[in-house]
């Protein structure tokens, strides 16, 4: 049986990356100058460096650069060319006018699509190069080994660093050229030309045999395909559950290839509009963010992602930023059979972010076979803004809002704000808006709890009543809703935003919530599991609403399974220790409810039952009084014990 490694392309190759030192900033002050400078510096020295030395550009990119070359020497030598060139040229630059490099070199096999290079090499050397110091050279240690007294340099052991999706980390050099030394020229390229003679019949015939067995291995090249990428498969019969019927699909994080933590909201945001996007399509089955974040920063096993999410096809990528242009690389791989379908680069202007998101989604539901209305293609066209600088302060708000903490929840309120002061029609940030004061309002964050309340039910209803189509609008309608004890509203607001996306996992957990406070455990048991299911992976938040309608529902055995699950995930959540209490009271195991008393107390040491139960959404009295009979068992104080003044 032929294995993954015989579908690969590969090549051992000197890889040379290399971009421009505080590109933003330099933009930022003169772009006009700097895109000037930049081009004479090009021209005048990396290019002519570049040729001379054999390497051939792969990619060129605002101000990066993907080169290779046939020989490490060369590429090393290239580099420090490149350097000590600069140094030249930049000695009559003022300093903030200075174009400077930082240039990182590897040498590793790598995977060849058509023009392109990738893989784990690539990654290295992209590390590799901001680890280099500005004006200077970073090398791995293949390279230094590789080298050896070959040319006069020195290297300056900078230790083991992680690569984003390597499990090893490499080894890194920051190189110098010995003081005193030159670097040796290139040798002359030039190939000796020999005479010509003509071609006899003999070497006629023997041509155009060699040319028809050419041909016929072409014919099966094509056929087979080995150019695409092969995985191990994944196997249907190991999967966390049954294969869904219709095409199911994971889209991993997209990797932030700029070596700048401060850019992953960006490709976070990228992966996030993807999901959102393919979730409101009937015929998928998409996983949720969530379980598809779980695995960002970790080396990535296709077949062991497919077998934990159960889904069939599985989508990576990756996302670089340089100056106003944006590059993306996707793949699409069939885990079952274990082929990459298709990998698509594109490279963009930033105000070309929207188009771009759209040809990459269309990209995947064309792959998908899927028949789309003319309303699922407005609707898969339609974007929550058209302003990249809203858009830009909308991500950034999403990824601080997933920090759960006041501090989080406050920054992201600033993005969103920011983004609805740039754009006043942006309803997916006004309804986002709306969410940050309600969560100040239920987790108690600011001290106007109603104040916070009644803005969160005011930039609700503005998003509502500029787009009723997006599900996640409806979801912060349903949330609000809860919040204030209004279940039945809470539930129809709920079941809008399932009827627009049938994989928002989120927002069955949310009406799920509504239904056991209105005292339909067993209706939410149904729907927490059906979330469980779209988002695998499962938050701690899932594991507890599903503990505490099985409390309520009298499935205490059940309950304790899945509130101990929740509260491994995050030992510091206090309703999963209220509830974990409540169970042991209910089952009399009083040594465990001794403990999760204690538990409770360190948390909050204020805690009463009283107060608990004025501010749980309960509206059902049967289940406030079990729950109120439970925690009493278990030992709660009823009400805060306060020491009488003397």
């Amino acid at each position: 049986m032929a294995t993954a490694e015989e579908f690969l392309t590969r090549k051992l190759t000197a890889i040379l990356m290399a971009d421009v030192v505080g590109y933003s900033y330099l933009m930022g002050e003169d772009e006009a100058g700097t895109l000037s400078r930049l081009k004479a510096h090009r021209d005048h020295l990396v290019n002519p460096l570049i040729q001379t030395y054999r390497g051939r550009i792969v990619n060129l990119m605002g101000d990066g650069a993907l080169v290779e070359f046939p020989s490490i020497v060369e590429a090393v030598a290239c580099a420090m060319k490149i350097q000590e060139g600069m140094v030249e040229r930049n000695k009559d630059v003022s300093e903030s006018n200075k174009i400077q490099f930082r240039i990182g070199v590897n040498l590793s096999d790598v995977i060849v699509e058509g023009e392109d290079i990738h893989g784990d090499g690539v990654n290295i050397t992209a590390r590799l190069e901001t680890l280099a110091k500005p004006g200077g050279v970073c090398v791995s240690d293949p390279v230094r080994a590789s080298i050896g007294k070959k040319l006069p340099l020195d290297y300056k052991d900078m230790g083991e660093q992680q690569v984003k999706n390597i499990v090893e980390p490499v080894r890194a050099y920051d190189v110098r050229l010995i003081p005193g030394e030159t670097l040796p020229k290139p040798a002359d390229k030039q190939l000796p030309v020999g005479p010509t003679m003509a071609m006899s019949k003999r070497w006629r015939l023997i041509t155009f045999v060699i040319m028809a067995a050419l041909i016929t291995a072409a014919g099966a090249l094509m056929w087979s395909k080995p150019w695409l990428q092969r995985v191990e498969p994944a196997l249907v019969e190991r999967m966390a559950f049954p294969l869904p019927e219709k095409p199911s699909i994971a889209v991993l994080p997209f990797t932030n290839m700029n070596g700048d933590l401060e850019q992953d909201y960006f490709s976070d945001g990228l992966t996030e509009n993807l999901i959102t996007t393919l979730s409101q399509l009937p015929d998928v089955f998409v996983i949720a963010r969530n379980s598809s974040f779980s695995y960002r920063d970790n080396p990535v096993q296709i077949q062991k992602v497919a077998e934990e999410l159960a889904v069939r096809y599985v989508v990576t990528g990756s996302y670089q930023k340089a100056g106003e242009r944006i590059r993306v690389h996707a793949q699409f791989v069939d885990a079952v059979s274990g082929m990459h379908l298709w990998a698509d680069r594109y490279d963009r202007p930033w105000s070309d972010i929207f188009e771009l998101q759209d040809d990459l989604t269309l990209r995947i539901v064309s792959s998908l076979s899927l028949k789309l209305s003319e309303e699922q293609r407005i609707q898969l066209s339609r974007h929550y803004t058209k302003d990249p600088e809203a858009y830009d302060y909308f991500l950034r708000g999403q990824a601080a809002f997933y920090g759960y903490s006041p501090q989080a929840n406050a920054q992201a309120r600033e993005m969103y704000q920011r983004a609805v002061d740039r754009d006043p029609n942006f309803a997916r940030a006004f309804a986002s808006l709306a969410l940050t004061h309600a969560y100040d309002y239920r987790f108690g964050w600011r001290e106007d709890k109603e104040g916070s309340l009644r803005r969160a039910q005011e930039f609700s209803q503005k998003a509502l009543a500029m787009d009723i189509s997006l599900p996640q609008i409806h979801l912060v309608a349903s949330a609000i809703h809860q919040f204030g004890k209004d279940h039945k509203e809470a539930i129809k607001a709920g079941q809008r935003a399932i009827a627009l996306d049938k994989n928002y996992a989120d927002a069955y957990v949310t009406v799920a919530f509504s239904q056991t406070y209105l005292g339909n455990a067993v209706d939410a048991i149904e729907l927490i599991k059906t979330a469980i299911r779209l988002n695998p992976n499962t938050p701690s938040l899932y594991y507890v609403s599903l503990g505490r309608a099985l409390f309520f529902a009298g499935q205490l055995e059940e309950a304790k399974l899945y509130l101990k699950r929740a509260a491994e995930l995050n030992p510091t959540f206090l309703i999963t220790r209220v509830m974990l209490a409540a169970v042991w009271g209910q089952l009399g195991d009083q040594d465990e409810a001794e403990w999760e008393v204690e538990e409770i107390l360190m948390l909050d040491p204020d805690f009463s039952i009283e107060a608990w139960l004025s501010n749980e959404p309960l509206v059902n009295s049967a289940y406030a009084e079990r729950l109120r009979r439970s925690l009493q068992r278990a030992g709660l104080p009823e009400k805060v014990i306060t020491e009488s003044p003397r």
